[in-house]
């Protein structure tokens, strides 16, 4: 029974993971056009400069 709930926990977790992995990724490809369209520098080129 501890085993089931601990399988359930970490596929919950994973799965709440993954979903904020694709929002991130998303996001930052949105902001990426978004700079794209302006003419402006990458974002992440000016997060490391």
């Amino acid at each position: 029974m501890e085993m089931l709930t601990l399988v359930t926990f970490l596929g919950g977790f994973f799965g709440q993971l993954s979903i904020v992995v694709v929002r991130f990724r998303a996001i930052l490809m949105f902001t990426q056009r978004l700079f794209a369209c302006f003419n402006l520098p990458d974002p992440q080129v000016a997060l490391l400069a």
